[in-house]
């Protein structure tokens, strides 16, 4: 009973009921205006008499059914359509949503609509028609940096259209920077490299040669030392994540292990003759392995792990080895550890290593795999001197040899052409950049 709800004869009002569990409502003109305690239907509910029920005279239209109890929110959106029933055009109940994708992954936009059939869609960018693209969503299946800005569609029918708010699309021109969480190249020290200030503790690994050769660019492990990385993002699991390094086992055992809470979260671990990854805490946990995936003794191998809410995957020297459903994690995921896991610590050599808070793709782990395969020229780049208006660089390096210096925005390149330098007496040379980049950059040294 609305005792106190007044209808107009003679205009045309939009009424809508729904029925949950615990409550019956009816909705005017979009507005709650009752709601009681719901009253249990009796038999099986299988026809709708409209205009049944008693005796009264009305015209009706835009009747609608749903097989559940709309939010309040939705019933405001429905009566918002149908407000517009003297020019029927669209009213688009959900809008695209800006989003951030790196190269190679799949971008989609999707837009919800209702109005007077037929409805036709047309997705723009930057205001132009993207040809082809005439459905409610709109996919980009592998995203380069042209894709980036703001795309919107326009619904149309036969009595107007209507255009949806603007929703953009960023793509990072340095894929590998983005969501970087920590980078330990491991050269000498274990610094985190990213900016983000998450260096690692080392706990009795000593320096050892990395896989060129090159003396303290790598830390060895004898199955008793680890080195721990703190304060990494508690909620990874939720975002997803990415880890993974050159190692070079002597023996097998585990090899990095995150550790949520004290207990074991993520770890892959050696064990012949297949690498393992295994997920959860306790017992049970997930166990995935793939009996084609073992490592080779004493010799170097890139072995990368993601990990999302719907899969875990394993990468070895840049080829996927092995795909699974997700194992769920305990705790909260916010130190790593490296040379200690699942299956004992870890006896060999760790190098380069890498953690995103995300899951990086197939061809950006294929990528760095394949970035890391030329073996560093025989000379060291000090840390740059950074000043208002130039980077100055130091050189260690041969008496008497040349290089060229080069710089890029991104580590895959393309690379510029900076200038030379001699390498003195004294075993150093000096160059300085007087056009330095805004933001980040990298530099490196070629012999001409």
């Amino acid at each position: 009973d609305v005792s106190n709800l007044s209808i107009s004869l003679n205009q045309w009002q939009h009424f809508f009921v729904t029925h949950g569990i615990s409550k019956d409502r009816l909705y005017v003109g979009g507005q709650l205006v009752g709601e009681w305690a719901a009253y249990p239907l009796a038999g099986n509910i299988s026809t709708l008499k409209i205009g049944w029920g008693g005796s009264w005279s009305a015209v009706v239209d835009d009747v609608a059914v749903y097989g559940r109890e709309l939010t309040a929110s939705e019933l405001g959106n429905v009566f918002s359509a149908t407000a517009l029933i003297q020019t029927k055009i669209p009213v688009i109940t959900s809008q695209p949503q800006s989003r951030t994708n790196v190269v190679g992954t799949p971008a989609i936009f999707s837009i919800s609509a209702i109005g007077i059939a037929p409805l036709a869609y047309q997705w723009r960018k930057g205001g132009l028609n993207l040809n082809n693209e005439t459905n409610a969503t709109l996919t980009l299946p592998s995203v380069l940096i042209g894709d980036a800005g703001n795309y919107e569609v326009m619904v149309t029918n036969n009595f107007g259209s209507v255009t949806s708010l603007v929703a953009t699309l960023t793509v990072p021109t340095n894929s590998f920077l983005y969501q970087l969480l920590a980078w330990l190249p491991l050269d000498g020290n274990t610094l985190d490299y990213s900016g983000n200030g998450r260096n690692g503790t080392n706990y009795g690994a000593i320096l050892t040669t990395n896989r060129f050769g090159q003396p303290n660019h790598a830390f060895a492990f004898n199955g008793a030392s680890w080195i721990q990385i703190n304060d990494l993002d508690p909620d990874l699991y939720t975002a997803g994540f990415s880890f993974g390094a050159w190692i070079r086992p002597d023996a097998f055992g585990g090899v990095m292990a995150w550790d949520p809470d004290g207990g074991w979260g993520s770890t892959f671990i050696l064990a012949n003759p297949s690498l393992h990854i295994r997920v959860g805490t306790g017992n049970p946990a997930t166990d995935h392995s793939s009996a084609t995936t073992g490592l080779p003794l004493n010799r170097w191998s890139h072995v990368f792990v993601t990990h999302t809410t719907l899969r875990d995957r394993l990468y070895v020297n840049g080829e996927l080895r092995g795909e699974w459903s997700s194992g769920l994690m305990q705790g909260n995921v916010a130190t790593l550890l490296l040379g200690s896991g699942y299956a004992g610590n870890f006896t060999g050599a760790i190098d380069e290593v890498s953690v995103y808070g995300r899951e990086l793709a197939t061809n950006e782990v294929g990528q760095l795999f394949s970035g890391s395969l030329s073996q560093p020229l025989a000379i060291t780049i000090g840390a740059p001197l950074v000043t208002s208006s130039n980077i100055s660089l130091s050189i260690s390096g041969s008496v008497g040899s040349s290089w060229n210096v080069e710089r890029a925005i991104d580590l895959r390149g393309p690379w510029t052409n900076l200038g030379s330098l001699l390498i003195g007496t004294n075993g150093v040379g000096l160059f300085q950049d007087s056009n330095p980049p805004t933001s980040s950059g990298f530099y490196r040294a070629k012999q001409p």
